[in-house]
């Protein structure tokens, strides 16, 4: 799926300087913009094969925002649910089975900083908002956020600071929507590791603990594990062998969390013995119904699991020729 956004400035100008042309070519599945500045009807533009979703501010040529979908979403709501936050067409959220898709346009804290405080209550309120909805399903969140997090987002960071999305407070509240969601994909993980682990080492404990709290994006992260019947203060007590399975274990646990379509991985398992080989196969035959897994191996534990076999062979000095074993069909073929 291809998300697009885009901070248009004005849809009905943005349209006399190409926007349909790079529209079309973007080709997206989901097209989001940011301050449109109209209301419903005043642009002329119904790209074919898409169904348009719009949500404009009462006050005429200011904010607004909407959104242009192939497949129609499963609801479509406007707003974050509190009166004194609806009124400037700012957050347009799409269900999809599988996710929220959240459109926003954050409000300017404006010069002189004349609406600082507003924009904190805002800031509140649209974190819960998407918490609210993040215990739902997964959430994408795109738009126009009107803050420079970092120093590295903005130039001349020294003399901007203090001045409208580069104040210390609007960048507070950036930190805390991203340790919100971190802390969440945190959560999820450690409990996939504990779960992952066990399974793993055929038993245990095992769990992943933030250094400190109170700065979830810049703190160390604490890997404490317990293998069945051993007692370890410290990672460096585990064979190398183990240690490589407490990392596969934090690879599959954050696998879980969101599952990519393909996945190489490169002898990864190598210094398992052979009783951990196995279990690390038949985990990765257990998963690979959401994952197609390509492994680089030599271990014969993990060659076993497999569907398919491709390997190099030389029948002859000088020519390599690539062998194919179809292990469900016990069929050995030269494919070139």
């Amino acid at each position: 799926m291809k998300l697009i956004s885009w901070n248009v400035n004005g849809l009905r100008a943005c349209l006399t300087h190409g926007f349909a042309e790079s529209f079309a070519a973007l080709d997206a599945d989901i097209f989001s913009v940011q301050e449109t500045k109209m209301q419903p009807g005043q642009a002329d533009f119904a790209p074919e094969g898409y169904t348009e979703y719009t949500y404009s501010a009462e006050k005429k040529g200011y904010s607004g925002t909407a959104c242009w979908c192939k497949t129609a979403p499963l609801a479509v709501t406007t707003g974050i649910g509190l009166e004194q936050h609806d009124h400037e067409g700012r957050v347009l959220t799409l269900e999809y089975p599988g996710f929220y898709l959240v459109n926003c346009y954050t409000p300017n804290s404006q010069d002189g900083l004349k609406r600082l405080d507003y924009r904190m209550e805002w800031e509140d309120a649209f974190r819960a908002y998407l918490l609210a909805l993040d215990a739902k399903k997964p959430v994408i969140l795109c738009g126009d956020l009107n803050v420079a997090h970092t120093e590295m987002d903005i130039k001349n960071a020294k003399t901007n600071r203090m001045s409208a999305g580069f104040t210390d407070q609007e960048r507070a509240k950036m930190t805390e929507l991203l340790a919100a969601g971190f802390t969440d994909s945190f959560r999820a993980i450690n409990e996939n590791f504990s779960r992952v682990f066990t399974e793993l080492f055929g038993g245990g404990e095992a769990s992943l603990v933030l250094e400190d709290e109170s700065d979830v994006l810049a703190c160390g992260i604490g890997i404490r594990v317990a293998p069945p019947g051993k007692v370890i203060k410290n990672l460096e007590a585990l064979s190398g062998g183990e240690q490589a399975l407490v990392a596969i274990s934090i690879y599959f646990a954050i696998l879980a969390v969101n599952p990519a379509p393909f996945c190489i991985l490169d002898e990864i398992e190598a210094a398992l013995d052979d009783a951990n080989v196995v279990r690390f196969a038949q985990y990765l035959r257990r998963i690979s119904d959401k994952t197609q897994f390509i492994v680089i191996t030599h271990r014969r534990g993990t060659m076993e699991a497999a569907n398919v076999l491709y390997g190099v062979t030389m029948q002859e000095d000088g020519v390599s020729k690539l062998l194919k074993l179809d292990l469900e069909q016990v069929d050995a073929t030269l494919v070139s």
